[in-house]
């Protein structure tokens, strides 16, 4: 189970362990973002400190329609216990978790200020 809280912004934010470069999993705090289809979203100076090799570049939409072209690395991350291998997306601006990550998991948000973020594994 992944927890977190609602910020002042309304964010649900949650910190993730990403496998780092000295081999240790190390925490990133992300937003939770349904409107991104893919894993993480993360900026150059977090993707520098992981554990990750880089591979082609992602064909991506932005909310405003435009589309772009983003980095890519293979990544990974403890994802309910256990290391999944990934896909990270490289941009700038916050980091963000998306709906794909969150495939086979309930999230559960109280929102208000500092209300509880859940995440469980459903059913395998």
């Amino acid at each position: 189970m992944i927890r977190g809280k609602i910020n002042q912004r309304g964010q649900a934010r949650v910190v993730i362990e990403m496998l780092g470069r000295n081999g240790q999993f190390q925490p990133t705090e992300v937003v939770l973002d349904t409107g991104f289809g893919g894993n993480i979203l993360l900026p150059p100076n977090i993707i520098q400190g992981l554990e990750a090799i880089r591979s082609a570049e992602v064909d991506a939409r932005l909310a405003s329609g435009q589309e772009i072209q983003l980095p890519s690395w293979r990544g990974t991350v403890l994802w309910h216990g256990r290391p999944r291998s990934i896909l990270v997306l490289q941009a700038d601006g916050e980091p963000l978790l998306g709906m794909n990550l969150l495939r086979g998991s309930r999230v559960t948000l109280d929102v208000q200020p500092d209300g509880d973020v859940v995440i469980e594994e459903l059913g395998r």
